[in-house]
């Protein structure tokens, strides 16, 4: 035979659920929330970075001696100039999925970058006794010749730039014959004296770059080379080019 259950003990069994069931209300509103607050912290940086973009040119076009003022609201995050790739970055760790790691996105010249799985660091990749610098995220590690520095320009060809790459998930690598950087078909503009670094050491990056400094007997540019979180690809950009 069943016994009921004294009004106290169903009253007691009522309430739990009840704030039970309000607990997991407010968890998930407040995670929305912070979804919320996270996307506008994300779009607030574009709009600022867009804004500094423009201020940037503006001034750049006036002549010398040109100033602009710009006012900003930074809710959260990091804002850093870069003077070796000319740029400036937002740094901001994402918590609540707003951006999908792995995420690429281009506009104009805004780079959205999502994951920090790449590192930068130096290592006998090829193990001939001298380090190179090594880009490294979870697809590629890529080897990159370390020559002179800023104050010690050596003899440089960009023919040997990129020493290695290997492929992590089979071990397999490519040692390229030839990536000589070259203008105007004309060989000389690949070789010269300058240096190569590391723009910026360590673990958990959105992108791992290198620099190349080349100055030749036409012209003097720099080479930045940039392995991003995620990427089965390495990219090459010429910067800073001044013909003689």
């Amino acid at each position: 035979m069943l016994k009921a259950i004294s009004p106290l003990i169903s009253t007691a069994l009522i309430i739990l659920i009840l704030v039970g069931a309000t607990a997991i209300v407010l968890s998930f509103a407040k995670e929305t929330l912070d979804k919320v607050n996270e996307a506008n912290i994300i779009n607030e940086a574009k709009q600022n970075i867009k804004l500094l973009d423009y201020a940037i040119r503006q001034t750049a076009s006036s002549g010398t001696g040109s100033l602009k003022k710009v006012q900003v609201k930074v809710s959260d995050g990091t804002y850093r100039v870069v003077q070796e790739t000319n740029s400036l970055e937002f740094s901001y760790l994402v918590k609540y999925g707003t951006i999908e790691p792995g995420t690429y996105l281009k506009e104009n010249n805004l780079l959205l970058i999502s994951g920090a799985t790449s590192k930068a660091y130096e290592d006998d990749l090829d193990k001939d006794g001298e380090n190179e610098l090594v880009l490294e995220n979870e697809i590629l590690k890529v080897g990159i010749q370390k020559i002179g520095g800023r104050n010690n320009f050596q003899p440089i060809n960009t023919k040997n730039n990129i020493k290695l790459i290997v492929f992590k998930e089979n071990n397999a690598t490519i040692s390229p014959e030839d990536s000589s950087i070259i203008f105007d078909e004309i060989p000389e503009t690949s070789y010269g004296n300058g240096f190569s670094e590391l723009i910026r050491k360590g673990d958990h990056l959105p992108k791992a770059e290198a620099l190349v400094h080349i100055n030749s007997s036409f012209v003097e540019y720099d080479l930045i080379y940039t392995l991003q979180a995620g990427a089965d690809y390495l990219i090459v950009k010429v910067l800073n080019a001044y013909y003689k």
